[in-house]
């Protein structure tokens, strides 16, 4: 598991979040038995196993190729959280309760599938966005990274270097962000942040990679950060809305809709409580105490099961609608 943290990160906190993520298993699980899943399509480039033999130009390369893998071009990303679902992650956002953790990713050696899981805490879209495209990193570039080896200070380091890197380069296309960055100050970073949804910070940080700056300058800019009050809050950060996953949602929405799913069957097949289910997945809370509606919203819900449990164990696999990549792209 590959954690999104500050060094301040507590043991607890973490083994927290692992618990959490044991119940997202069993709720996939779950639904895995009853709606179709997008099929897993992140690329892999057979790296070598060693993170230290990977270089930060071909991280910039590998960036690129995952774009065109994707056939996203070279603008913005609309939305980077439905863009990893429509390719077979499974994403949520939940809150930590705990301000030094971030995310975290994991290849799931069960079923092989890749988990990625984003912090609700902070509610910042820019920084989401940014924690997203991190932990893609961690799945396209570590996937022969043993977690036993993170215990390693100095790889730990080396390897966060490299998905900060490759989060850069993913969201902001070299020969794009140039054209569009008409000068490297903190203006006209901040005039495009409503449109690449990429905080000032990380596009400082990627003008400095791409030695559109150097260091003096990009000291001097950070300075002036820090004077503006930039530093924890951003221009637009109260305006831009952070990016909500919706397959998992979807999908209960489906089995609610069709009277296939009750608070009284969640608690017999995962042995958690509906309250649980809707802290892990990010569902709203309170969303399985109504029904939904032939628009998809939520109003009451039924108080006993609309049909016998044996339904569930009978009844065909049902195939869930969802967006096509370019939509997300």
């Amino acid at each position: 598991m590959f954690w999104r943290s500050m060094k301040s990160a507590t043991k607890a906190s973490r083994m927290a979040a692992r618990s959490r993520h044991l119940w997202l298993r069993e709720i996939v699980g779950f639904l895995q038995g009853t709606v179709q899943f997008p099929d897993i399509n992140i690329p892999d480039f057979h790296l070598p196993k060693d993170p230290f033999q990977i270089s930060l130009a071909k991280i910039e390369e590998i960036a690129s190729e995952v774009r065109r893998y994707w056939g996203l071009g070279d603008g913005p990303i609309s939305n980077v959280a439905w863009l990893l679902e429509n390719h077979g992650a499974v994403v949520v956002r939940q809150r930590f309760f705990a301000d030094e953790l971030d995310a975290h990713s994991r290849w799931e050696p069960s079923d092989a599938t890749p988990y990625v899981v984003l912090g609700a805490d902070k509610d910042a879209a820019a920084r989401s966005r940014y924690d997203a495209s991190h932990e893609l990193a961690h799945l396209v570039l570590h996937r022969s990274v043993k977690e036993s080896d993170l215990e390693n200070r100095e790889l730990f380091d080396h390897i966060e270097m490299q998905a900060n890197y490759f989060a850069g380069a993913f969201l902001l296309p070299a020969t794009s962000f140039r054209s569009a960055l008409y000068s490297v100050s903190l203006d006209a970073l901040c005039a495009l942040k409503a449109t690449w949804k990429v905080s000032i910070q990380a596009m400082l940080k990627r003008a400095r990679n791409l030695s559109m700056i150097n260091d003096e300058d990009e000291k001097r800019m950070w300075i002036n950060l820090g004077r503006r009050r930039w530093r924890l809050k951003e221009p637009l950060d109260d305006l831009l809305e952070p990016e909500e996953p919706r397959f998992l949602r979807r999908s209960f929405d489906l089995l609610l809709k069709q009277g296939l799913l009750s608070s009284q069957e969640i608690e017999l097949r995962l042995a958690l409580k509906p309250c649980d289910v809707e802290s892990v997945v990010g569902l709203p809370t309170g969303y399985f105490g109504g029904e939904i509606n032939d628009d998809g919203v939520l109003l009451k819900f039924p108080t006993r099961p609309p049909s016998p449990p044996s339904l569930w164990t009978s009844m065909d696999s049902v195939v869930l609608p969802f967006p096509k990549a370019d939509e997300a792209g």
